[in-house]
């Protein structure tokens, strides 16, 4: 049997032949279309339209029985082959174009799924690097803080231990002597070596000889950075002629408050009473002429209620003393991008946030501000916040006050 691919490969000859085989095949497509199958004895009955072919084993014997194909016949399954593969060749060409037109979004997913996938490992990076240079930002800033501190929180630990007598009732005598024997108010400037002049006599009067504040030192650095940070026209700070630096009383026992040995809440406690005398002078002395717009009221801890600005200015205080952590100080500043910045709160900032942290603890009285006001127990929570952080409280985990 002749194979198709021989067939056809005799055709593509034919059609290369001369002009009078031209004319012959022309005379071929209209002779018969039949394909006769004859012996080797009956070969000579071939037509003079056909052209005869004997098949072969393919080793050049001829067996039994020939084939006589009609070249007509041939050269019409080739056309057809052909028209059959253009007709192949459109269908898969309109596959194609319906197939584009009726993508799902899934396919378009699949078909951008390196640029998804490479979008998505540059987003990652860059978070990381935001993050890693907000951080940066950060510790540089809690570095300077603590650099810039006049005592360490060790320091101030070693100042208390080495003050263990020095209770709360002993601070509260001295305050009271203050005010009763040499008639300074809170908001009086005196000198900062008359202060300590006063301590010490009062505090030999009580214990004796011996009886002083230990690592007085400590106290002293605290002063002199506080002078050396303040300017002149700072409520605070004044200049007199002979050059004496004064300071107010409220900031001097503010300061005075680190030697002090007791509770947490026997200092929150003790800082509060001189918050409540103060509120109480300036009531007297009609300042900000707001004496009856803010009348004291009865607490349950103490018997009075201060307004919000004093518990600002306490704030400063300790802030000033070294009596926050640097992390309590520090907050967020607008910069956000490209990179996080942070920027020292000041007094009026870290009790907004602070008021923010611990709204569910202070109470709604604190919180609407203006002419409401704060108890011990708010001055407290305010304190235990991390963004005041007083002496660490915002790292102690008990929830009570006592």
């Amino acid at each position: 049997m002749l194979s198709v691919s021989t067939l056809i490969r005799q055709t593509a000859i034919s059609r290369r032949c001369s002009p009078h085989d031209v004319s012959r095949s022309t005379r071929m497509k209209a002779s018969t279309k039949t394909i006769r199958m004859a012996s080797p004895s009956t070969s000579s009955n071939c037509t003079a339209s056909t052209r005869c072919y004997r098949s072969s084993n393919g080793l050049g014997h001829g067996h039994g029985y020939g084939k006589l194909i009609s070249m007509s016949r041939i050269s019409q399954v080739y056309m057809q082959s052909l028209r059959g593969g253009n007709t192949l060749r459109n269908l898969t060409t309109e596959a194609a174009s319906s197939a584009k037109k009726t993508k799902t979004p899934g396919d378009i997913f699949l078909d951008n799924l390196g640029t998804v996938f490479l979008s998505a490992i540059a987003f990652v990076i860059l978070t990381l690097v935001r993050s890693s240079r907000g951080t940066t930002n950060k510790n540089n800033l809690r570095a300077l803080i603590e650099n810039t501190a006049a005592l360490d929180p060790f320091e101030v630990d070693d100042l208390r231990t080495a003050n263990d007598q020095f209770t709360p009732e002993i601070y509260r005598n001295i305050y009271k002597a203050m005010k009763d024997k040499h008639g300074w108010q809170l908001d009086q400037k005196i000198d900062y070596k008359l202060f300590v002049s006063a301590v010490i006599q009062e505090m030999k009067g009580m214990k004796g000889e011996a009886f002083t504040i230990q690592f007085g030192h400590l106290l002293d650095r605290v002063i002199v950075s506080i002078i050396n940070k303040i300017g002149k026209d700072e409520v605070q700070y004044s200049q007199i002629e002979d050059e004496k630096e004064w300071l107010e009383v409220r900031l001097l026992l503010v300061a005075l408050s680190l030697a002090m040995n007791g509770s947490v809440r026997e200092r929150v406690e003790a800082l509060y009473d001189i918050l409540v005398e103060d509120d109480e002078i300036q009531g007297q002395n009609g300042s900000e002429g707001d004496e009856t717009d803010f009348p004291n009221r009865n607490d349950s801890m103490n018997g009075s209620i201060v307004k919000e600005k004093d518990i600002v200015k306490m704030v400063d205080y300790l802030q000033k003393t070294c009596q926050l952590v640097p992390d309590g100080q520090m907050i967020e500043s607008d910069t956000k991008y490209p990179f996080q910045e942070y920027i020292v709160g000041s007094p009026a900032e870290l009790t907004a946030h602070g008021k923010v942290l611990k709204k569910e603890d202070i109470s709604e009285e604190a919180l609407e501000g203006g002419k409401k006001g704060w108890s011990c127990d708010d001055f407290h929570h305010l304190l235990k916040s991390k963004s005041v952080c007083a002496w660490g409280e915002c790292y102690v985990k008990k929830k009570s006050l006592t």
